[in-house]
């Protein structure tokens, strides 16, 4: 999903969505959460990573573009993805230590590369003045 698409997702909403990572923070402040941020071709997207989850992506984390499963969390107009899965953006690339999950990221990537190549076909149709 994009950024765009994510402002109307509801509230509880499961959604996929992917970018390139412009931010990376882990406060010392907020307890062990990881703030990430993407940016895609419409605009950015907050991601949310709990302490008891950074363990297990710690590498993913680092990777240039992200991957993310996760439901949407808003507030007013702010709106974050808590993530539950997280892929880099290049599977081969990162490949996990324990090869769990290569051929379940290599679908999200494929998918959300299927859904940026519709949403562009979307855009390019689409007269946005």
């Amino acid at each position: 999903m994009s950024s765009l698409h994510l402002m109307d997702a509801p509230r509880g909403a499961w959604v996929r969505v992917g970018g390139q990572v412009i931010v990376r923070q882990r406060p010392g402040t907020a307890k062990g959460f990881v703030f990430i941020t993407l940016q895609d071709e419409w605009g950015t997207i907050n991601l949310v990573l709990r302490p008891d989850l950074y363990p297990r992506y710690r590498q993913e984390v680092r990777a240039p573009g992200l991957i993310a499963d996760g439901i949407v969390d808003r507030d007013g107009r702010v709106i974050n993805v808590r993530v539950e899965r997280l892929w880099p953006l290049e599977p081969e690339i990162y490949a996990r230590h324990d090869d769990e999950g290569d051929e379940e990221a290599e679908a999200a990537a494929s998918s959300l590369r299927t859904g940026s190549a519709a949403q562009a076909r979307l855009s390019a149709s689409h007269d946005w003045r």
